[in-house]
């Protein structure tokens, strides 16, 4: 899926993209919850693979390339790196916690209503605080965050970082 998604990133805008897909990884949600509660291996397969499929067309790949349109060059490293943390930290939590959650005594087979939960908050965050970034230049992405490159009157000196102050 991941060399589908390098077809499609540069022929649909991202952040529809992630909103379709993170939506559609919902819906598998809700579909392996089902399956969990009716011990359904049919549906937990399908759900399954759906949920995997619309990561490798939205978060998987996306979230290195927004995140590279959003900050400015000297910023992606820091930026790629914090992601890449918080990704692995994300995938230790899951690791961690969820076979205890899943216990019949604690939530059983809801556990992955979590995701659920993570993923309409993420669908709604993107929807509303996430900006295009398709075809855009760095300085129209910073504009829609209300944030002037350049200070009128400055000349920006390429060796100086505006950040670090």
């Amino acid at each position: 899926m991941i060399c589908v998604a390098a077809k499609i990133m540069d022929k649909y805008k991202r952040k529809t993209l992630l909103i379709t897909f993170m939506s559609l990884m919902a819906v598998a949600s809700i579909g392996v919850a089902i399956s969990l509660f009716h011990a359904n291996p049919v549906l937990s397969v399908i759900s399954t693979a759906v949920f995997v499929g619309s990561f490798c067309l939205s978060i998987g790949p996306m979230a290195w390339m927004v995140s590279a349109e959003l900050f400015p060059d000297f910023l992606h490293a820091s930026a790629g790196g914090v992601g890449t943390m918080c990704s692995w930290i994300g995938n230790f939590l899951v690791g961690t916690f969820y076979p205890t959650l899943s216990k019949p005594d604690v939530m059983g087979n809801y556990t992955f209503l979590i995701f659920l939960g993570t993923l309409i908050f993420f669908v709604l965050f993107t929807k509303f605080y996430v900006p295009e970034t398709a075809g855009k230049t760095f300085d129209e992405i910073q504009k829609e965050f209300n944030i002037d490159p350049y200070q009128p009157g400055e000349v920006v000196k390429s060796n100086v970082d505006p950040w670090a102050t």
